[in-house]
């Protein structure tokens, strides 16, 4: 098993974070040991930070959001790409993507064939395909944070000072439904149970998790 560790990031969503880059942003490590894995992501790109990073289900592939930068002292990124390794293979990138968007939060299905980015401003989610690269679905102005359940068959979008969470077919990016808070607040990333019965979300404002029963739409006391 391998933990990736986003040594410095770039996160457009937190005002006034300092930019701080480095040769290696990403690194892999080994979850058991804890110490960095002989074989290292290839094709970085130089000058960049690390926004966010996913695995598909299966282990196969991993995706990292990067804001690339022309000199250490900008404040914004010049372009914000993101970039997929097969990780049996990890010396070169098998897919770069261009969202358009400053900042991606990423999710990834369960055998790696799609590939979601929450991209804000304006809060759009996009699903692409891994193979071709190609933009397969999307839906605008619902969040720009996201999960996917474990099996892939549903996402969960938070970011709106709204107190919802809005929860999508993996497949279509169609609204299945919403879930509500007690207070209108932007919750944190979502989180999907191993068995996708429950999601959990944060409402930074109250200081508490939100979790809710997805059969029902009922908060979990």
């Amino acid at each position: 098993s391998q933990l990736t560790v986003l040594h410095h990031s770039y996160d457009s969503l937190t005002a006034g974070r300092e930019q701080e880059l480095a040769e290696s942003p990403v690194v892999l490590y080994d979850a058991r040991t804890l110490e960095p894995e002989v074989r290292q992501l290839g094709g970085v790109p130089p000058q960049s930070a690390a926004q966010d990073a996913v695995y598909s289900g299966d282990g196969r592939l991993l995706a990292v959001a990067f804001a690339l930068f022309r000199d250490v002292d900008d404040p914004d990124p010049y372009a914000s790409p993101v970039l997929v390794w097969d990780l049996s293979a990890p010396e070169a990138p098998v897919l770069e993507v261009d969202t358009g968007s400053v900042y991606n939060a990423l999710a990834m299905n369960a055998d790696g064939s799609r590939l979601y980015s929450a991209i804000y401003p304006p809060g759009d989610i996009r699903a692409f395909d891994t193979v071709t690269g190609a933009l397969v679905a999307s839906v605008d102005g619902i969040g720009g944070r996201l999960a996917a359940s474990l099996d892939g068959s549903t996402l969960a979008v938070t970011g709106l000072s709204d107190g919802q969470v809005v929860v999508l077919d993996g497949e279509t990016l169609s609204e299945r439904f919403r879930l509500e808070g007690r207070t209108a607040t932007a919750f944190g990333v979502p989180t999907f149970s191993a068995d996708g019965r429950l999601l959990a979300a944060p409402d930074w404002d109250a200081q508490i998790v939100y979790v809710w029963d997805l059969a029902t739409g009922a908060i979990v006391e």
